[in-house]
């Protein structure tokens, strides 16, 4: 279809008005239609606003995006005074006017790049690289699709984009699952050590340890971490994801960068002692993905086997020293092994 100037003037008027860009992207989103691949490349909101109504004309969409408008902005006086259909250019004589589309209401979604991936897990937003889990409630951040540098030797290594927890998974969190799983045991450990008995958790009560609601879960074995990730329907990342949320793709030596700092990690440097609650170091220890906790408090179970049996952890814990809270450190356990230094986070592919 073809709008007349007037009408032209109208809907851009109104859009200027009553959306901001990343408002009216997500108001394009919701109605199927991506600002991204519309707009490429734009920055000026009015070319960008001419651009959708160009794009819309040419799709015959413009009366749903009216109805989208009106929907997401009911209160602006300029949207509101938009007509439901606008009529054909090039028909102008008696034109009937159609039932508007039907549409229900809904908040404002995020403006997404054009390669953002599809989570594989049920989920809601919270901004671009940002969803939350609807099963276990956990924050999740994406990691980009593309190479990165890994290991000591800093190989480039490609993968592509998945998301992984913002955070090891903590106390909180894990008794979510317990709850959902009553036949599954709870960390504890049987042993008449000092530096254990804080984290036990009551086996009658399957409640973790009064005041460490938001630490790192402990005392989980590989066992447990997978058992976990099976039912958020998540699992235990690889290695080289973990790594690559951890540093980026620069290949730096910590996650906030080259040279060490004792107060962005929770290592013996810090003079902590024990676990410390998630994002106490943030967001100053923060990967370059907005990941927290990866160098320092627990070291965390990741699904890669070791050439010499067991698997591999990552991230080092409050009892070492910044040489083992470097993001390329590796450490192994037998599955089988849990202690109060060992704790996970899980990730998610994409389609």
């Amino acid at each position: 279809m073809r709008l007349t100037k007037e009408h032209y003037n109208q809907l851009r008027t109104a859009l200027l008005d009553g959306f901001s860009v990343d408002e009216l992207a997500a108001t394009l989103r919701s109605i199927g239609h991506y600002l991204p691949h519309i707009a490429s490349g734009l920055t000026n909101q009015r070319e960008i606003v001419h651009r959708v109504i160009e794009s819309a004309e040419k799709g015959d969409w413009v009366d749903v995006l009216v109805v989208a408008m009106k929907t997401d902005n009911p209160t602006n006086k300029k949207v509101n005074a938009l007509p439901d259909h606008f009529p054909d250019a090039n028909t102008m004589t008696e034109v009937e006017t159609p039932e508007p589309p039907v549409r229900k209401r809904r908040k404002a979604g995020p403006v997404l790049p054009p390669d953002w991936p599809e989570p594989t897990i049920s989920y809601t937003f919270i901004s671009p690289t940002r969803i939350r889990s609807t099963i276990d409630g956990k924050e999740m951040v994406l990691v980009p699709g593309g190479e990165f540098l890994y290991g000591e030797d800093k190989v480039p290594w490609y993968l592509p984009p998945f998301w992984i927890d913002k955070t090891p998974v903590t106390n909180a969190e894990y008794k979510r699952f317990l709850d959902a799983n009553p036949d599954h045991p709870v960390p504890y450990i049987d042993v008449d050590l000092d530096w254990i008995k804080p984290y036990n958790w009551d086996q009658t009560r399957r409640s973790f340890p009064s005041g460490k609601a938001q630490h790192p879960v402990v005392l989980v074995t590989w066992h447990d971490a997978v058992a976990y990730a099976e039912w958020a329907g998540k699992q235990l990342p690889t290695e080289h994801e973990w790594e690559k949320a951890a540093r980026g793709t620069d290949g730096r030596i910590y996650p906030w960068g080259d040279t060490w700092h004792d107060k962005h990690a929770n290592t013996r440097e810090a003079g902590i002692g024990s676990t410390s609650p998630v994002g106490q170091f943030s967001p100053q220890g923060d990967s370059p993905f907005g990941c927290v906790d990866m160098s320092g408090n627990v070291w965390e179970w990741t699904q890669t086997p070791d050439a010499r049996g067991g698997y591999r952890l990552r991230g080092g814990s409050f009892v070492n020293y910044q040489d083992n809270a470097r993001v390329a450190d590796v450490y192994r356990l037998s599955p089988g092994n849990s202690d109060d230094l060992l704790g996970f986070r899980v990730c998610a592919p994409s389609f």
